[in-house]
Formats: structure tokens, C-alpha cells, sequence
């Protein structure tokens, strides 16, 4: 009955200990020894006397019928208790941020007067936004297109995104100087609460964003996390390139990341002390470094991890310099460093949704599903247009083999992909189409299948499905047509997903059921592991060898590399 007065844990287990030792001592006592109207006595010492026998037994279920009664009462109460309470939300729903006040930034739009200055608008947005995080207590979302543009109405954005309120402005440049005109709305009735102009130079850019930023927390009656806020300025010329790299930022394309790698080294060479330049400088370094190849991958790691802390050195409060690092150091092998700055991350930052659609990546690659899903499924909840939530929520249901709940969430994330690219290619499709056939729709797991345009990708897919069906003649021969496959086929696949011969082969042959070969392949696909760690939970398939021991040799290997210990979660 403990528990029904909200006894600590740790009470309830060292009881358990006690009674545990206590138990044997006391037998012997029991045995030895009876208590007599003398006094306490070895047992063969008291003379056996009827009437005595007959009161301690009377006395004795007393006690007992006593002491029932009062636990069935008390079960009675609890039972009542419970009965009224209303069932708990699910665990994810618990873990959500209570907020007061939520707000999205729309696009700036440039007034210039030949148009071409609409990088400036881009950067003032996010700049804006950066600051607004800094706030307690406030949801602030940076939405896309069409929820950002002036052409949607503010009543339709608030609903669609769960925003009460909204930011919309134009800014006007001519030479060192800029007109920002600002509004801060409220979306349920489009009612302006708060407008005004700014008409400074460039180099007060920085002091204009946080007057914007303390103007609207004023109006919501929001305080900051930290008082870490210093004065600064940034020279002009150094401010509109990074601003011009950061609108690049929305292409990913070689040429694009090359040219912000330009700009940027430029910005910081003028003036250094800006913390989101070495936090882009950090971003892009990913890009330019890793995904594109102009970098060795380690060299390109080291780049983006110190510009990373030198953002974070000149703004503790930059969420996206605090992200950054913590990816760098996890890149870096420094995996128990980059949990802990994810943990503060989190922790400073509980209303923002970077720090969770970054966490559900983070905490999937370290071998922490639940985590992961946890921060998915909160990243939905604060921005669900962003796809970052979809996508690991879809991938991370469907590891935990909870199709209904998966598949809804995969296929927004594909529908976002395809509007996007206007095509299935790169959209994870062949994910979706095994979803399908594991909740048992095959049909329609071979409809999509057949959509799939990267052969690649639609050949894995399918000769998994067919050894899962058992039609082994027909699953040998697409797995021979698979690794029939060029390699410069695969290279192209791999600009849209991360294709990997070997890392699928072992896939397939865990639906095969061949262990020994799915190791060997898995094995020889540590090279990807080592970028793409979280793979390994991004499908139930992996969970047929986790009773084999090369299993767990697997995660210690891992684990030495990037010196984190594989059983945090268990």
C-alpha cells in the first residue's frame, strides 16, 4: 500500500532489501524463540498450556483480519481515486512545452526599388527569429512557403500553423542606410497590435533586430532565457554578405554552397565578432566539405566544429550555433560531449524547434529510438509544416512497428518531397512501399514500388519484399539484377538518398534469412555508418540480429569511434 501515499522508489527498494536480509534472522528468531507473559523464551523451554495457545491465536487473527481491512479500504479509496481520474496523454503529448505565446515570422518583403536586394529580406527574417528564441515561453516558427508570403491571408496562416500572433514587414535599402517597416498581428482577428519604422545604417542592423525582438516580448509580456544580450555592431559590407550566403542557403546545390563559402570567408575576413556568420560559417561547411566534396570529410568536420564554438563564444544564446556544435563534436568522435550540449540545447531551448528536429536526428544515430520519437513527435507539434517531423516520426514508428501510426506520417513527408522536387526520386518512396506490405497492404506496397524512378532503390525494395514472401526464385533473381547494378548508377542515387550497396544487401539478406552474409555486408558498409549512423534505426529489419553477439560487437565498434557508450537507452 505504499505506493498509494507516494512513497519514493528508492524507499520501496531499499525495503525490499531490508525485508530481504531481514527475513532468514527472523525465521530463525520465529523458530527459536516464543514470547511468553515472562518474557521472551526458547521455544522448547515453554510448556505447552491450551488457554495460552487459544488467546495469542485469537489475539493473533485479530491483527490480521485488522490489518486487512484497512488495506481493502484503502485499495477501495485508490480504486475510486483512479476511476475519476481522467485517462493520461500519451508519453509524447507530456513531454510538450507548455506555451504562452506562439508566433510565426513571415518573409520580409523588398521594397527596393529595383527589387534585388531580397537577400537582405531573408536575412532579417531569420535574424529576427534568432532573437524571438532567446524569449521564454514563446513558440516561434519560421514558416515556408505558402504560409510566408504576403499573398496568404494572416487568418489562414495563424490556423494552419497554431500561431496567435505574426510578424510581416518589408525592408527599403539605398547605399549604408534601410526603411524596416514592422507589424506584429494578431492572427485571430488580423488586428495590428504593434507597428514601426526604422530608418538606421547598416552597421545598427543588430540593435534594430533586438529592439524589434524586445518590442514584441514587451507586447506578450515575455522575458528572455538569459541576460547574456551584449551591444554590438557588425560592419555593413560584412552584414550583406552573410546575408547574400545565407539565401544561397535554400539551394544545396554544389555551385550554390561553393559561392556561400566564398561570401562567407569574405563576411568574417571584414569582420569576425558576428556570431551567426560563424554559425552559417559552420552550417555550410557540411555542405561544401562533406556533401559536395571539396573538403577532406575529417578536415571539413574540424572546420565546421571550431566555427561552431566560435559562434557559441560570441553568443551563448544562438540556438543554431549550440546545434551545430553538437553535430561537430558527434562528427568530431566527441559523442558524449555532443550529447551534453544537446542536452542544454533542450533544456535552454524547450519552445524552439530546431533543438528538437535536430534531437530526434541526434538521438536516433545514438541508439536512442525513444528519445528520438519523442523529440519528433514534439517538433510536429511546434511547427507541423516543417518535414522534420514527418519524416522521423514516419521512420521511427515504423522501427517500433507501429504501421498505423507510421505510414500517415511517411507519406506526408513523401507528398511534401514530391511537391517539391516533382518527382518520387529522393523522396524515400521505397520506404513507404515496405511500410505498406509490412501492415500487410501489398498491393499497394507493389503500386508504389513501381513508381519508384531510382532503380537502385526500387530493386531493394522489391527483392526484400520477395523473400519476405518466400518467393525465393523470384526474390534471386532481382537480387542478381541489384548487384548487376553500375557503380556510377549507384553515385548518381546517392545525390538523392544514401545509397549503399552493401548496407542494403544486408537488408536483404536479413529478409533472405542469411545472418552470416547480412553481417559480412553490414560490415563492409562501415564506411557509411560512420555518417549515417542512424540508419541502423530507421528500419525493424536490424532487430533480427540484435541476439546475435556480432550485434553488439557492431555497437561497441561504433562506440569506440565516437566514444559513446551504445547502451544509454538499453
Amino acid at each position: 500500500v505504499l505506493p498509494l501515499f507516494e512513497v519514493s522508489d528508492v524507499f520501496l527498494k531499499g525495503l525490499v532489501v531490508l525485508l530481504a536480509i531481514g527475513f532468514p534472522i527472523w525465521l530463525i528468531i520465529a523458530w527459536v524463540y516464543d514470547f511468553t507473559p515472562e518474557g521472551l523464551k526458547k521455544t522448547e523451554e515453554v510448556p505447552f498450556d491450551p488457554n495460552v495457545s487459544a488467546k495469542k491465536n485469537l489475539q493473533l487473527n485479530r491483527a490480521i483480519i485488522g490489518g486487512l481491512s484497512i488495506a481493502v479500504i484503502l485499495l477501495l479509496v485508490n480504486q475510486v481515486r483512479l476511476s475519476s481520474t481522467p485517462d493520461p496523454q500519451p508519453a509524447m503529448a507530456s513531454m510538450m512545452p507548455d506555451f504562452t505565446s506562439s508566433i510565426a515570422v513571415l518573409a520580409f518583403e523588398d521594397i527596393s526599388p529595383n527589387r534585388d536586394e531580397d537577400y537582405f529580406a531573408v536575412g532579417l527574417k531569420e535574424d529576427i527569429q534568432t532573437e524571438l528564441i532567446k524569449y521564454k515561453d514563446l513558440k516561434v516558427i519560421s514558416p515556408s512557403p505558402p504560409y510566408d508570403g504576403k499573398d496568404t491571408a494572416i487568418e489562414i496562416i495563424g490556423d494552419s500553423l497554431g500561431v496567435a500572433y505574426a510578424i510581416r514587414g518589408s525592408v527599403r535599402t539605398a547605399g549604408q542606410t534601410f526603411r524596416i517597416n514592422v507589424k506584429l498581428i494578431n492572427t485571430q482577428d488580423g488586428s495590428y497590435i504593434w507597428s514601426k519604422n526604422y530608418d538606421r545604417n547598416v552597421e545598427d542592423i543588430l540593435e534594430v533586430q533586438r529592439e524589434i525582438a524586445r518590442s514584441v516580448a514587451e507586447n506578450l509580456n515575455l522575458t528572455l532565457n538569459n541576460e547574456d544580450i551584449r551591444d554590438r555592431k557588425v560592419d555593413p559590407e560584412a552584414y550583406k554578405l552573410y546575408a547574400r550566403a545565407f539565401k544561397l542557403r535554400e539551394f544545396y546545390s554544389d555551385s550554390a554552397t561553393v559561392i556561400a563559402d566564398s561570401l562567407i570567408r569574405l563576411s568574417l575576413k571584414i569582420d569576425s565578432t558576428y556570431s551567426n556568420s560563424w554559425a552559417l560559417h559552420s552550417a555550410n561547411s557540411l555542405f561544401y566539405g562533406i556533401y559536395h566534396g571539396h573538403m577532406d570529410p575529417r578536415e571539413a568536420a574540424y572546420q565546421g566544429l571550431e566555427a561552431a564554438r566560435r559562434a557559441v563564444a560570441l553568443d551563448s544564446a544562438n540556438v543554431f550555433a549550440l546545434s551545430w556544435l553538437s553535430n561537430w563534436q558527434w562528427h568530431n568522435r566527441q559523442g558524449n560531449e555532443s550529447l551534453r550540449t544537446l542536452e542544454t540545447l533542450l533544456k535552454k531551448f524547450p519552445n524552439n524547434i530546431h533543438p528538437h528536429a535536430y534531437g530526434s536526428h541526434a538521438f536516433t544515430r545514438m541508439g536512442m529510438p525513444v528519445k528520438a520519437l519523442e523529440h519528433a513527435y514534439i517538433a510536429h507539434e511546434i511547427d507541423p509544416k516543417n518535414t522534420n517531423g514527418p519524416l522521423f516520426i514516419g521512420l521511427l514508428e515504423y522501427y517500433f512497428e507501429n504501421y498505423d501510426q507510421a505510414i500517415p506520417y511517411y507519406e506526408e513527408f513523401v507528398e511534401s518531397r514530391v511537391r517539391f522536387t516533382n518527382t518520387l526520386e529522393g523522396a524515400g518512396s521505397e520506404k513507404l512501399a515496405l511500410m505498406y506490405y509490412r501492415k500487410g497492404e501489398k498491393e499497394k506496397a507493389l503500386e508504389t514500388l513501381e513508381k519508384v524512378p531510382v532503380r537502385f532503390f526500387r530493386l531493394s525494395g522489391s527483392t526484400i519484399m520477395e523473400y519476405y514472401e518466400r518467393n525465393t526464385r523470384k526474390a534471386d533473381s532481382l537480387l542478381k539484377e541489384f548487384n548487376a547494378i553500375p557503380e556510377e548508377e549507384i553515385l548518381l542515387a546517392q545525390d538523392s538518398e544514401a545509397a549503399n550497396r552493401d548496407f542494403e544487401l544486408a537488408r536483404i539478406y536479413i529478409a533472405k534469412g542469411d545472418i552470416d552474409k547480412a553481417f559480412e555486408h553490414l560490415s563492409k558498409s562501415y564506411k557509411l555508418l560512420l555518417s549515417d549512423t542512424e540508419m541502423l534505426w530507421f528500419s525493424p529489419d536490424f532487430k533480427k540480429l540484435y541476439n546475435d553477439p556480432r550485434w553488439k560487437q557492431l555497437l561497441d565498434r561504433l562506440g569506440e569511434e565516437f566514444n559513446f557508450d551504445y547502451n544509454t537507452e538499453g
